[in-house]
């Protein structure tokens, strides 16, 4: 990800509002290519290109879940509740996309250091790993 200069000319991450949403969908389809050398499975893929769905994962750290076609009134994605696809649980940062990692995406919430937010997140899931999580069918 990209480096920034702060005010003084230090260098920083950029916040998330400060990425821009082609930078964003980057880092969350690296995320999700992590997801698959840690938990390997095949998500299969189309116009979304190879990670570009996401996948469904929740723990501690983070939240992600591929966009939802079910439309049950009491599904979290697709029901009033408007579940984000992807939550940063530390920060509250949300982002919401429309069937792949990109597209009609929104955000909520802001990101100090998004770059470690992702790290955090990859780093979250290979500690699940180590202590002997699984990924479900449904999970991915």
């Amino acid at each position: 990800m990209t480096r920034i200069e702060n005010e003084v000319g230090a260098e920083r991450s950029p916040t998330s509002s400060e990425i821009g949403e082609e930078k964003l969908a980057n880092g969350l389809v690296w995320l999700t290519e992590k997801a698959m050398s840690i938990f390997p499975f095949d998500q299969g893929y189309a116009l979304g290109g190879p990670c570009g769905y996401g996948f469904t994962y929740e723990n501690d750290t983070f939240s992600m879940h591929r966009y939802c076609w079910c439309d049950r009134e009491d599904c979290p994605w697709c029901g009033e509740q408007n579940a984000p696809n992807f939550l940063h649980k530390p920060s509250g940062y949300s982002v919401w996309w429309y069937k792949w990692i990109g597209r009609g995406m929104t955000m909520k919430g802001e990101c100090d250091d998004l770059r470690a937010a992702l790290m955090e997140c990859r780093q979250s899931m290979q500690a699940d790993k180590e202590a002997g999580r699984e990924l479900k069918e449904n999970e991915w």
